[in-house]
């Protein structure tokens, strides 16, 4: 075990989970590398050496997005730097504790928004291009859930206040976000993979932490 993704709707509290988590790998002398802290990945000239990823990836978008536009290619572009970022830290970073702030899976929510939530994880393993697309999805998924309260607070203190459209986004990623509960046991029942939910309505202890790590561990 050595790669683990973090996912859950904005606001729900993931990065100071994965701060916390992080520390506690530290601290048990582990070396521990973030995707966010990986400057020096380059996943653009990493693409340009493997063109074959853009096609694959084109293809993949043109036949389900319903619609190109300026959302749809902003994914398309965000989908293909975080899978080539994936892969250099795998290759670069293989011994390490690797922690990835955004991963496939969480980019994989945007696709579903953009395809009326038609598809999962599992439709492509049934079609045969799971392994294609999803060729570097990590060890352990740790999807981080909250209160819908909280969320909005969190959210209203990070970004300012928060229009009523913007409320009634977040509220339709919630009422959607089992669908990404289910992508995560798909994959974990088909991959013999970790996945872990945990609820960050409450201040997370030390001992809940620590009690993640135990548990990420022994996997």
């Amino acid at each position: 075990m050595n790669s683990i993704e973090f996912t859950g709707i904005s606001g729900a509290g993931k990065t100071i989970i994965a701060d916390k988590l992080a520390q506690v790998f530290i601290n048990n002398n582990f070396k521990v590398v973030r995707s966010i802290d990986a400057g020096y990945i380059r996943p653009f000239f990493y693409l340009l050496m493997h063109p074959s990823k853009i096609v694959l990836s084109l293809s993949f978008f043109i036949k389900y997005v319903r619609k190109i536009n300026k959302e749809s290619t902003h994914f398309l572009k965000r989908w293909l730097m975080v899978q080539a970022r994936m892969e250099l830290l795998k290759r670069i970073d293989n011994k390490n504790i690797i922690i990835y702030d955004e991963g496939l899976i969480h980019v994989f929510r945007s696709f579903r928004r953009l395809t009326d939530n038609k598809f999962s994880i599992k439709y492509f393993w049934e079609h045969q291009t799971y392994n294609k697309l999803f060729r570097t999805l990590p060890d352990v998924i740790i999807y981080v859930t909250c209160n819908t309260e909280i969320v909005l607070e969190r959210l209203s203190m990070r970004d300012g206040i928060i229009s009523q459209d913007k409320i009634g986004q977040i509220l339709k990623q919630i009422s959607n976000e089992q669908k990404t509960i289910n992508d995560c046991n798909f994959y974990q029942s088909v991959s013999y993979k970790k996945f872990f939910k945990i609820d960050n309505s409450q201040e997370l202890t030390e001992k809940i932490i620590y009690d993640l790590y135990i548990n990420i561990l022994s996997t």
